[in-house]
């Protein structure tokens, strides 16, 4: 399971950052910063604003950890490309056609009326 206070540990000891500003950028103090390193999860919230905040998509963590132990929930790039492919052959393609046309000023304006 992710445990996501080590995660967010890490990243901050990576950072070498002192505490009072690393917990500063997040608007904690520093024992709510310490207290969400010692948790195992985290409301979603919360781990939006950190990762907003520190430029780090922590809720990848999870994407991959569900990658890992249900791989039929999440398929393969390819096979996620092979299910756009038959749904793109069966529309027709269609074609963006520009035609000018040279009318007077009397014929523009039937043509109007008809729209």
């Amino acid at each position: 399971m992710v445990h996501i206070g080590k995660i967010l540990r890490a990243d901050y000891e990576e950072s070498g950052m002192q505490a009072s500003t690393y917990a500063g950028r997040l608007n904690f103090t520093r024992s709510n910063m310490y207290a969400q390193f010692r948790r195992p999860s985290i409301d979603t919230n919360t781990l939006l604003r950190i990762s907003q905040v520190l430029g780090k998509d922590y809720f990848a963590e999870y994407s991959e950890y569900l990658r890992k132990k249900n791989p039929s929930i999440f398929p393969s790039n390819q096979m996620v490309q092979e299910e756009k492919e038959k749904y793109k052959s069966k529309e027709e393609p269609k074609r963006k056609v520009l035609v000018e046309i040279e009318l007077t000023e009397s014929e523009y304006q039937q043509l109007k009326k008809k729209m």
